[in-house]
């Protein structure tokens, strides 16, 4: 949407439009709904207060390339947190990760627990419950639904969980020597044929990775 009148952006703000705009698309871009108040987070005094407000308005906008670079200069945990937030949004994890902050306040212990993908209890307790226990049962020869291989168990009993109540299928966390390591797998379900698993596997959700196993050498 365009706007009835002109503003008189200032430098900063103009040479950032610009630079990623080029100059002719770049007024275009300045003449746009909501420039008058990213223009004025701009013109607040130089410092980490201001690189914070303005990463937080481009994190909301959903500009997370260019707010990452403000959010990490603010040196505050939780600009720390957005701009880790922001790289996995962008599919970058190893870069998520490396700019999470180790250490945070206990308020945003939930949101760190969700970057890093590790469950903390107390937080995830409110979205999950208390966990069950397993409640598969397997067993040689049949079929199951692998949906993950972790090296830690905190992640694979995180991932079951989310399993049982989102899709409503039993599961089980098993340890496994791939390759020469240890790995702890989360199955779901145990099914008397490939094609049987095959045809639950179809029902579930897109955010689920996962392949169709045998099982072999249970008691």
């Amino acid at each position: 949407m365009l706007l009835a009148v002109s503003f008189a952006f200032s430098a900063d703000y103009k040479s950032l439009v610009e630079s990623q705009w080029g100059e002719r698309t770049g007024k275009i871009m300045l003449n746009c709904e909501g420039n008058e108040i990213i223009d004025s987070l701009y013109r607040l005094p130089k410092g980490t207060k201001r690189e914070l407000l303005i990463g937080e308005y481009l994190y909301a906008k959903g500009l997370y390339r260019t707010a990452i670079k403000h959010l990490l200069s603010s040196g505050d945990p939780l600009g720390a947190l957005l701009a880790s937030n922001c790289y996995r949004v962008l599919g970058k994890a190893d870069s998520a990760l490396a700019v999470c902050p180790k250490s945070v306040p206990p308020y945003l212990a939930g949101m760190q627990a969700f970057i890093m993908g590790v469950p903390q209890q107390g937080y995830w307790v409110n979205f999950i419950g208390k966990k069950k226990p397993d409640s598969l049962k397997i067993a040689a020869g049949k079929w199951t639904i692998q949906f993950g291989a972790f090296s830690e168990r905190q992640r694979a009993d995180f991932l079951a969980e989310k399993v049982r109540r989102q899709e409503s299928l039993a599961t089980k966390v098993v340890k496994r020597k791939i390759g020469g390591t240890m790995l702890i797998l989360v199955w779901g379900g145990v099914f008397n044929t490939k094609a049987d698993a095959e045809k639950v596997a179809t029902t579930l959700s897109s955010e689920f990775v996962y392949r169709i196993k045998k099982i072999k050498g249970e008691k």
